[in-house]
């Protein structure tokens, strides 16, 4: 790039009489996290994005520890065969069924 040779009359100050000094907020004060939890929130597809990373934690969660908790369960949890609550059954001579035996 050349030197450019510009006279100094040409160039002025924007406030001669103003001093520019930093200025209070009129808001109140917002914390880094708090702000940007509101830019967050504000995008919606940052909220699409967060709704899946936690069905995909909680489908992670549940592979993990429902093996551990079954075993558990199960221990306390009296199991009981469907075969217990139906009633007996009997073959029916000559006929090739089935016959409910009453129950006594």
């Amino acid at each position: 790039m050349e030197n450019l040779n510009i006279p100094k009359d040409k160039f002025q100050f924007a406030n001669k009489e103003e001093h520019l000094h930093d200025k209070k907020f009129e808001t109140k004060q917002v914390g880094y996290l708090h702000d940007a939890f509101n830019r967050f929130c504000r995008n919606k597809a940052s909220i699409f994005g967060a709704v899946i990373v936690l069905i995909l934690v909680l489908l992670f969660l549940y592979r993990w520890f429902v093996p551990i908790a079954i075993p558990l369960i199960h221990k306390t949890v009296p199991i009981y065969n469907i075969s217990d609550f139906c009633p007996r059954r009997r073959p029916l001579n000559g006929r090739g069924g089935m016959a409910v035996k009453p129950v006594k």
